[in-house]
């Protein structure tokens, strides 16, 4: 007949030192897990709040941009079961490859175009010109080109002036005397200076184009819409510009004279003598 297993008690003494160490260390690595959540959730706010505070030259995709990545974020998050310290390497690497979005660099030179045309124009007025507006450059433009955005601004007063005395001059050296008859026996005497019409001096231009394209490459001006404005100042100053009097026409008078009118000077018309 078998017999029964007996139970034999032993006693196994407990090391509550080793204990304590293994609580120290599940301690340690809830503590480590919790800064690591902490640390993801705070990297994914600052990063948005600073996108949010910062200037833009466009809110709408600025924007757009910080809602898809918060869309981005919120799947790897999702996909570790919600916990943001096991996602912590995937928000770092999502909020890395935001980081070199070259839109932002986009939005910051935009920026700054737009601002130095608004403090420009503020400035000069009505006398401002600007080849052209940065605030019309897009993304895909300036991907293109990052130099879409530069732009040449005009004191158009300045160049006015410019133009003007370069035509002023042209005028001086076409000088010639004038000494011509005029009705009621006067004549005009004295300069002119010019062209007689403005046909003359439109045909001096369109023949001559670099009358007005050298002060263009003087200054770098492209803009035809400049140089057409400064054809036409030059146009007041090349037309018909008179320094002359009138004055009485003596051949005409004399032409005129009865044949038995007296020319000696002591004769006076009118004078009653005794």
């Amino acid at each position: 007949m078998a017999k029964p297993l007996q139970y034999i008690s032993q006693y196994i003494p407990t090391d509550f030192g080793q204990v304590s160490q293994l609580a120290q260390l599940y301690n340690q690595d809830i503590n480590s897990m919790n800064q690591l959540y902490n640390q993801a959730q705070t990297m994914e706010q600052n990063y948005l709040a600073q996108l949010a505070q910062s200037k833009t030259s466009d809110p709408t995709e600025r924007n757009r941009l910080m809602e898809d990545l918060q869309s981005r974020i919120g799947e790897v998050v999702d996909k570790k079961g919600g916990d943001y310290g096991a996602a912590a390497q995937d928000i770092g690497r999502i909020l890395a490859t935001e980081r070199a979005n070259p839109w932002y660099q986009y939005d910051a030179d935009a920026l700054a175009k737009a601002q130095e045309y608004g403090k420009m124009q503020k400035q000069l007025g009505l006398d401002f010109y600007a080849t052209k507006d940065p605030r019309q450059v897009s993304y895909e433009d300036w991907l293109a080109n990052p130099s879409s955005l530069d732009f040449d601004v005009y004191n158009l007063s300045q160049l006015d002036k410019i133009a003007a005395l370069k035509a002023k001059e042209k005028s001086t050296e076409m000088m010639r005397s004038i000494n011509n008859p005029v009705e009621g026996m006067m004549r005009e005497i004295g300069n002119a200076y010019g062209f007689d019409t403005q046909g003359e001096a439109e045909q001096f231009l369109a023949e001559n184009p670099q009358f007005i394209g050298d002060i263009a490459e003087s200054y770098g001006i492209t803009d035809p819409n400049v140089l057409n404005r400064l054809s036409q100042v030059a146009l007041t100053e090349l037309v018909g510009k008179r320094d002359t009097r009138f004055v009485s026409d003596q051949e005409a008078i004399l032409r005129n004279k009865p044949t038995d009118a007296p020319t000696d000077e002591s004769f006076i018309p009118n004078r009653i003598t005794k």
